[in-house]
């Protein structure tokens, strides 16, 4: 029996799943496994909604702002791990975009379900699910520990240079506003 990472299907849900819960993770880890231009600003984001996703203000994933980005995420994570597996099947990226909601929309109900049975302080389950998220995101991107360790150098290092707004527009056209 396969494993769900093993096969085109299995990696894209996987990795759709992780953008349900963390929605700059998937397209992050898609975009590191390809060693792609943009990866680093991608993994700046990444990095920077681990953070924000335990501050209070922080807007719901189940809501329609917080969802919708999921959604879109999810969709375009599938399309790519099944266009990099040459496959021609148009349900996956659909699948994905299912897969994306169903967790943003599953995963808060688990957090207070987890917090309340077990008395665990919502911040800690975020921690944990940071973890789940990137253990199962860097499983289905091929990429090892290391792998995200050298990402996220390099990510803070463009930072530190000033480079990632260009990067943020290489990558997403015209993303940010030009000067």
């Amino acid at each position: 029996m396969n494993h769900p990472n093993e096969t085109t299907f299995g990696r894209a849900m996987l990795l759709a799943g992780v953008t349900g819960l963390r929605s700059a993770l998937g397209p992050a880890l898609v975009s590191a496994s390809r060693r792609g231009p943009g990866r680093e600003a991608l993994a700046l984001a990444a990095m920077a909604e681990l953070v924000v996703d335990k501050l209070p203000f922080a807007p719901s994933r189940s809501s329609l702002p917080g969802l919708l980005p999921r959604v879109l995420a999810g969709y375009w994570v599938a399309q790519q791990v099944a266009r990099d597996d040459h496959s021609r099947d148009p349900s996956i990226p659909l699948a994905g975009a299912a897969a994306a909601a169903l967790t943003a929309l599953i995963a808060p109900q688990l957090r207070w379900a987890i917090g309340r049975s077990f008395r665990v302080p919502d911040p800690v389950i975020g921690a944990l699910e940071d973890a789940l998220a990137l253990y199962l995101g860097s499983l289905a991107a091929g990429l090892t520990e290391g792998d995200l360790r050298d990402l996220a150098s390099d990510a803070l290092g463009e930072l530190r240079q000033g480079r990632v707004t260009p990067a943020f527009r290489q990558f997403g056209g015209r993303l940010l506003p030009s000067r």
